[in-house]
C-alpha cells in the first residue's frame, strides 16, 4: 500500500469530487477513475489515498482531478520497482545535498514549483507574420478547452491568460517575448507568485503555437515537468 498526496490549493478545499485514475506508461488506463478512499487532508485544498497497486502495475502516473465541470488535473509518476531493492539487505544508498538540477531543452523543460520561471526557447524557425503566439501546458495533449489549461501565456498584453483552468492574479505575472523572430528565440517568463500555485509533482505537455495568414502551426512541443517545492513563502 501506498500513500499519495495532492495538493490543489485553498481555493479548491471541501470538494467531495475529487478523484484518480492510475495510467501505464503508455497511457493506457490501469485502474479507471475513482474517488474511493480519497479525503481531505488538514491542509485546505489537500486530499490524500491510500493506495493498493493493481497486479502487474509497477510503473506509470496517478492522475488527479478536482471533478469539477472544469475540473483542475495534477499527476505523478510512479515506480514502484525500487521497493524490492529498499528492502534488500544489505542496502546502501546515498544521495549529495545539492539542490535538483533544472533544465530547459525544447522536448523537455524541468523547473520548481514556486520559484520564478525563465524558460528561454531557441531555433523554434521563422516567427515573422505572426498575429499571435501561444505557450500552453496541460495534463496531456489531448485535454479538452484551452480554458481547462494548466499554463496558457500568450505573446503581448494578454500575457497570462489561464492558471489551473481558471484566471490567473494578473496577466502580467507571465510573458511570452519573442528574442529573435528570424531564428526562432523565445523567452516564457511566469511567476512565483503563480508557480506556487501549480500542483507538484507534475509532468505537462506543452507547445508553442503561432497563428498567421497561412493559418496556426506548432513551433515546439515537449514536457514540463515540474518538481515540489519545500519552503512554500514567495514574499
Amino acid at each position: 500500500m501506498s500513500f499519495h498526496l495532492v495538493r490543489f490549493g485553498p481555493g479548491r478545499a471541501g470538494l467531495a469530487t475529487v478523484g484518480y485514475q492510475l495510467r501505464h506508461p503508455d497511457d493506457s488506463v490501469a485502474l479507471a477513475r475513482t474517488t474511493t478512499g480519497v479525503d481531505a487532508r488538514t491542509e485546505p485544498g489537500a486530499y490524500g489515498v491510500n493506495l493498493t497497486y493493481p497486479t502487474g502495475f509497477t510503473r506509470g502516473e496517478i492522475v488527479w482531478d478536482t471533478g469539477e465541470v472544469s475540473p483542475v488535473y495534477a499527476s505523478e509518476e510512479i515506480n514502484d520497482i525500487g521497493t524490492a531493492v529498499w528492502s534488500n539487505t544489505p542496502r546502501t544508498l546515498t544521495e549529495s545535498a545539492s539542490a535538483q538540477a533544472q533544465s530547459t531543452s525544447t522536448s523537455i523543460i524541468t523547473r520548481r514549483r514556486g520559484d520564478k520561471w525563465v524558460i528561454s526557447l531557441t531555433g523554434l524557425g521563422s516567427l515573422a507574420g505572426r498575429t499571435k503566439l501561444w505557450f500552453t501546458a496541460k495534463i496531456r495533449s489531448g485535454d479538452p478547452a484551452d480554458s481547462a489549461a494548466i499554463i496558457q501565456i500568450i505573446e503581448g498584453a494578454t500575457g497570462l491568460a489561464v492558471l489551473n483552468g481558471g484566471a490567473p492574479t494578473a496577466a502580467g505575472n507571465g510573458s511570452l517575448v519573442v528574442d529573435d523572430q528570424t531564428a526562432g528565440n523565445v523567452t516564457i517568463t511566469l511567476s512565483e507568485v503563480e508557480t506556487a500555485k501549480v500542483a507538484a509533482p507534475v509532468s505537462l505537455a506543452y507547445d508553442i503555437q503561432m497563428l498567421s495568414a497561412s493559418g496556426t502551426s506548432t513551433k515546439a512541443e515537449g514536457s514540463l515537468k515540474v518538481s515540489k517545492d519545500v519552503t512554500r513563502a514567495t514574499s
